[in-house]
This record gives C-alpha cells, structure tokens and sequence, in this order.
C-alpha cells in the first residue's frame, strides 16, 4: 500500500486519535486483532497508524522529554538522538542569526535540535518523511532531491549561500549479505548523495557539517580542512561529523566528544607507546571515540600509559589513571588460557559472575564467561589476550569510575 502524506495527516486529525490509541494495544503479528481494526476503520489509516506505533519504542528512548516523535520505525532508527542532536546543534548555535539547511533530513532527528536556534530548511526526497519532519520540528520543509536542490540554488544568485549553514545526512547503502540478512555498508563510495555531491555541496555552501557513520575509512576522505569528531552515547560509538568552514573549531585535526557528560579531547591521529606484551599493574580501556579518533596517544603519553602489545588497544600501567575516558582494571592474576586452570583460580578466589573481554576474537566471550561463572561473591573481569604466539588470561577486578573530567 502505498503511504501519502494525505493519509498521515488525517490520522493525525482529531477524529482519528481513537484509532493512533488502539494501536498501542496491538500486537502486529495477531492477525485477527488487525482485521478488527481494519473493520471499524479504513485499511490504509491502520496501516499507516501501525508504522508509527512500530516507532514509538525507539521514539522514547531516542527523544525521553519530546511528548511524542512521530516516525515509522526505520525513520526512527536512523535519525539521530536528542543528546547528540543537541550536542550538534550546539555548533550551529554560535551562529543562531544564519538560517540552516537540512539535508536528507528524515524524520527530523537533529532539525529538532537545529530549529531551536535558527530558521530551517529541511529537504527529503520521501515526502512523508519530510511532513514527519515538518510535525516534529515545527520548520518549513521541501520534498526534493538534494542534487536537483542544489543545482537550482547554485544558480540562484540570491541564494545567500556564503552565510547559510548546512547539515547533510547520507544514506548509505544498504546490501545484502551471504546469509540473506541486510546491512549498512560503511565504505565512503557508497553514500547517497554522492561523494561527489558532497564536495559541490561544500563547494555552494562553505559551512556545516556531514554526518558519516564511525567506521567510514578517514584516508578515503577528500576534506583535509575538515574537523572530524567521533562521538559516543552511553559508551556506544555513534557518529563522526565532519565539520566545514565556521563550524569546525578544530580545522584539520580530530576530535572526540563522549556522552552524556560531554567531555571533547582534540588532537592529531598517532599511535600510543607499545610494549612486548608485559602487563602492569593495571590494564586500561579506552573510550571508542577516543579509540576510533585515533587519539589514544594524546591522553596515554600523558598518564605514562603504554599499549600493552602494538595493535591490540588496551593500555596498560603500574599507577591508577584518573580519566572519564579510560575504564580501569586493576590486574589480580595473569596465567595461560586454559579454561579449567583459569576457572580453578576463580573458585579458589571466591569467584562469581565472570566478564569475558578480548580482542580479535581471541575466544567466543559470552561462552567463556558462562564455562567461568561460579558460585562466589566476587565478580572478576577477565582479558583473553593473544599475545604472539600465545594466549593468556588477564583476572581483574574493574576499579571505581574517575570523579576528574579529563
């Protein structure tokens, strides 16, 4: 069936509200609960009423303090929170008299955030994703193609394009894999609008940002002035922003934003001092923006921290860091991989719940842990390491978060 723009607006008008309520008590797989929705209302108001009920989950957790968000669940899942809409949107700020144009805006994920400061233009190829946005965000928006907009804007000499800033949010591509399952693909060439669009896009309008999913490959980018910030969530890795002209405030250089406590640290991608494999008395991860960044150095030199072994990133040191990017384990035993060796020493020492981390797929974690767990009170953290040619097992015990903000 296909969805309008006309259906969603009368399911939004007041005679349907007891439908977009009934649908919050119905399970989609239960056919028969869906025909006696379709019996007392039209076929195309259920369906469309169903597409936003899929949503509603993801809305409120992505958007806690909005009543309600409206988009399907797709929409949902690919727009972008409130805490790292606002944290974009702080940016923009700075410039609150220059109006913002948002492209591939979806449902409005970050033309929330962006339209709390600033006149907005947002523009989508799907229309009903563009009236979504439009409900949400309260701004003006167009049904477009980004490459036809920017071709008739470009040569429109009255478009203000020195002063207007731009957000654009690619879609990448999705492909399917040898098991029949789908998936975003993270390699540059493959966004759409184009890469080449991009550099036009900049081209026509100097200052904004582009939002690039946190495994595209940095040496593929053509942007040496662009700033480029890696950000987490709640310890998820999220996005990296490419920042342009005014909005980036660190031009050609790296930055790493974690959040929700909002701590950024800048500098230039290296590589941490590396040791032989040698563990200390404390083994350290880093935050994944700090990580991805490729910045570990910047915060590692200065906290007399090494890489336990090159290319493995954990850290490791003989004092305690203090770091809202670091998490700190402090090491109790280091002994071969052997399950039933490892498992021995935890039972000896009152072990119970057991955390399995590793890297490079050293063991399966989730079923190490379970052939670990024990009976006791004391829940240990283990590191299954390869280390040359052999793998060991690091026991720790996760120290207390930091209270300082570096």
């Amino acid at each position: 069936m296909t969805r309008t723009v006309e259906t969603f607006e009368l399911l939004y008008s007041p005679e349907f509200l007891p439908l977009r309520t009934a649908v919050l008590e119905v399970d989609p797989t239960e056919v028969s609960m869906i025909a006696r929705l379709r019996a007392k209302w039209p076929a195309e108001l259920v369906s469309a009423a169903l597409e936003v009920a899929a949503g509603r989950a993801g809305s409120r957790a992505k958007y806690p303090d909005r009543k309600e968000v409206i988009g399907d669940r797709e929409g949902i899942e690919q727009a972008t929170s409130a805490r790292v809409a606002d944290h974009k949107a702080t940016r923009f700020a700075r410039f609150s008299d220059r109006p913002v144009i948002d492209l591939c805006c979806g449902i409005g994920g970050d033309c929330m955030s962006l339209a709390n400061a600033h006149d907005v233009l947002a523009i989508d190829l799907d229309p009903v994703r563009a009236w979504m946005c439009s409900q949400n965000a309260a701004c003006e928006t167009e049904v477009s193609e980004v490459e036809a907009w920017l071709e008739r804007t470009s040569q429109n000499s009255a478009t203000p394009n020195s002063e207007s800033l731009f957000h654009l949010d690619p879609a990448r591509r999705v492909e399917h894999t040898g098991q029949g399952t789908r998936q975003r693909v993270s390699r540059f060439e493959g966004y759409q609008p184009s890469p080449d669009f991009m550099t036009r896009l900049i081209a026509a309008y100097p200052h904004g940002a582009i939002k690039l999913g946190p495994g595209v490959d940095f040496d593929v980018l053509p942007w040496d002035n662009a700033e480029l910030e890696l950000i987490t969530d709640g310890g998820d890795l999220v996005q990296c922003v490419a920042w342009f002209g005014d909005l980036a405030t660190n031009p050609g250089r790296r930055s790493a934003t974690m959040l929700p406590n909002g701590a950024t640290l800048v500098g230039d991608p290296g590589r941490p001092n590396a040791g032989d494999g040698e563990i200390d008395d404390f083994v350290v991860q880093t935050d994944a923006a700090l990580e991805r960044a490729q910045l570990v150095s910047t915060l590692a030199d200065d906290l007399d921290l090494r890489e336990i072994t090159p290319g493995l990133g954990l850290l490791t040191g003989s004092a305690q860091p203090n770091s809202p990017w670091l998490t700190v384990y402090r090491v109790v035993e280091v002994m071969p991989w052997r399950v039933a060796r490892v498992r021995e020493w935890l039972r000896a020492n009152d072990g119970g719940i057991v955390v399995v981390k590793t890297r490079g797929a050293a063991v399966e974690a989730n079923r190490a842990a379970r052939d670990l767990r024990g009976e006791g009170s004391v829940s240990y953290v283990v590191f299954v390491l390869r280390l040359g040619s052999k793998k060991v097992a690091v026991i720790t015990e996760k120290c207390a978060s930091p209270s300082t903000n570096r």
